[in-house]
């Protein structure tokens, strides 16, 4: 009898901006590589049991590769979007999606590079997916092999397009409920993303009506 596998499709907010760099630094490995080349002079930080040293070397980033380049992206995208409205003090200022497989799916991609491969498509068609959901790059795209199951984190600013009912023209406005809507929304974007990539690969999509 054949295992299920799933894909795996998670977002959430991030409120403010420092809390978004530190979590940019996290997906970035930056404490855990200082800690590796001996850079990092606090000798209180340790390398987490769940990482594995030895396959981080595959892992990819894509976008700001600092706080600095971070912050000065988002800035650059709030400055172009044009926004009519001012961003509400108590608006998040990031959303954060992490896509990624049941442990099951090609487990033995250190070895078979078939698998790795595999995995590899899997991870671009959803981060392209997602691209095209929201249509903007994100920030930050960190694609993680050094933990149990291979997976991504996109770091992304939630400004959304458009069509002005009074003008019919297209405009952007800030919302992260947009990225989750209603309980309806999230079923249909779930399905979305099923049919549009996890189904190319093999993966179930949730079973609907469970709390999982």
């Amino acid at each position: 009898m054949s295992i299920a596998m799933y894909h795996v499709l998670h977002r959430r907010r991030i409120k403010t901006m420092a809390g978004a760099c530190c979590v940019l630094e996290h997906n970035l490995r930056k404490k855990v590589s200082e800690c590796i080349e001996g850079e990092d002079g606090d000798q209180t930080v340790k390398i987490p049991d769940y990482l594995d040293i030895e396959t981080m070397q595959f892992n990819t980033y894509v976008g700001a590769l600092s706080r600095d380049e971070f912050c000065v992206l988002y800035q650059k995208k709030i400055d172009e979007a044009k926004l009519e409205r001012k961003i509400q003090s108590n608006a998040s200022r990031i959303i954060e999606t992490v896509i990624s497989t049941s442990h099951s799916f090609c487990e033995d991609w250190k070895s078979n590079p078939v698998s790795r491969e595999t995995i590899t498509k899997y991870l671009q068609d959803a981060v392209e997916w997602e691209t095209k959901m929201h249509g903007a790059m994100p920030l930050s795209i960190s694609f993680h092999w050094d933990e149990a199951t291979p997976h991504a984190h996109l770091l992304s600013v939630p400004l959304v397009s458009y069509t002005d009912k009074e003008t019919n023209e297209r405009k952007i406005k800030f919302s992260s409920s947009e990225f989750f809507g209603n309980k309806g929304d999230l079923i249909q974007m779930h399905t979305d993303f099923h049919i549009n990539v996890g189904a190319k690969y093999g993966l179930e999509r949730g079973q609907y009506g469970s709390r999982a």
